[in-house]
């Protein structure tokens, strides 16, 4: 396959880096969560207002980052791909998120079905039409998800968002600046008024969803690509070290579980957060954080392989160790050790022999190539 010339490259460093610190908290989160499956103390850093074991708050966050980050890598393609050749294919654009996004899916939600039944796991099979028509964000709103489906409600909501995505998309680039921003006033009224009426039990489902289904995340990653794209003076009030260290500060606090204003505005916060840090990364100037070298760029590269795949590697490896308990062979270390190297391992393989044939023929619908959404 011949490589395509450099007007049809677009490539911008350090977000695969940014991805990369999203996954590594999202697989120490859920790591901690199943302790209790490898015989330890998943509540090792306390429980959370309702009673249940507390991960690390950045896990959440890190779904946040995804999809500002999402929403900026789909919108400055796009617009690169208007821009050189006057329109945008709707056509091209489903068939490259369905490339890219539903063997894998399809293909883990297989594997999670057949370990259900070996396993003899409990679960609701009304639920599994959800999982089917890219709604997995149904049943974990609604507290029935799907055992080792549960982390696909990330996964519907970002199909959703796409699904309606494209038909703005086409406007030219100031009205699609304007509608988005409008997009995202409404959607925080909507929210708004969910969290007042949210006192009100029979309210609180409709919050909760507006809290999960975080468009709002996708849509200013729209926006920043486009200010960025535009090179609008708004990206110097934004590129300031200052804004670089509290961006960063923001994301340390989380680690440690340290960060937490309002949940209204928690995530808005570190939306907010992310696009400085994605100016810092595609930008020449000097860095408080660098996150362009070789470990995270290959992290970042499979951080889909590895979200998908990694609760199921967590679930069996916790199977195999349930045998290792007696010889004193589980402990906090050997689990915090190879829990994320098997999901690497994993994910790796998943890539390299499985996605890539689909990410392959998924280059032959784009007219602009770079960093994989």
């Amino acid at each position: 396959m011949n490589s395509p010339s450099q007007d049809k490259i677009f490539f911008l460093p350090g977000l695969n880096g940014i991805r990369a610190i999203g996954i590594l908290g999202v697989i120490a989160s859920h790591t901690i969560h199943a302790l209790n499956k490898f015989g330890l103390d998943n509540t090792i850093i306390g429980i959370t207002e309702d009673g249940r074991p507390r991960g690390i708050d950045f896990s959440h966050y890190a779904v946040t980052m995804f999809f500002v980050l999402s929403g900026f890598l789909i919108t400055s393609l796009l617009i690169k791909e208007k821009e050189q050749y006057g329109m945008m294919s709707v056509r091209n654009f489903y068939i490259r998120r369905i490339l890219r996004i539903w063997p894998l899916y399809y293909s883990y939600f297989v594997l999670v079905l057949l370990t259900i039944h070996i396993f003899h796991l409990n679960y609701n099979s009304d639920m599994i039409p959800f999982y089917i028509f890219l709604a997995a964000n149904i049943p974990f709103i609604l507290s029935e998800a799907i055992p080792l489906l549960g982390h696909y409600w990330t996964l519907g909501v970002e199909e959703q968002f796409y699904l309606l995505f494209p038909s703005i998309a086409r406007l030219n680039t100031n009205k699609l600046l304007r509608y988005t921003i409008l997009l995202i006033v409404l959607f925080m009224l909507l929210k708004l008024i969910a969290w007042h009426l949210s006192a009100n039990t029979q309210y609180k489902l409709p919050y909760r969803y507006l809290l999960l289904c975080r468009f709002q995340a996708m849509m200013a990653g729209v926006i920043a690509a486009i200010i960025f794209l535009q090179n609008h003076p708004i990206i110097s009030l934004l590129s300031k070290r200052w804004l670089y260290l509290m961006s960063w500060l923001c994301v340390g606090l989380s680690m440690i579980n340290q960060f937490h204003i309002s949940s209204f505005i928690d995530h808005e916060i570190m939306i907010m957060a992310t696009i400085i840090i994605i100016f810092e990364q595609i930008q020449s100037k000097p860095k408080c954080i660098n996150l362009e070298n070789r470990i995270m760029d290959f992290l970042g590269k499979i951080s889909y392989s590895i979200y998908v795949t990694h609760i199921l590697v967590i679930f069996l490896i916790s199977k195999l160790a349930v045998y290792l308990i007696p010889y004193g062979l589980v402990n906090y270390y050997t689990v915090f050790t190879t829990v994320p190297i098997a999901c690497i391992f994993v994910a790796y393989l998943s890539y390299n022999y499985f996605e890539m044939p689909f990410l392959n023929l998924k280059r032959k619908f784009e007219k602009i190539s770079g960093n994989r959404p």
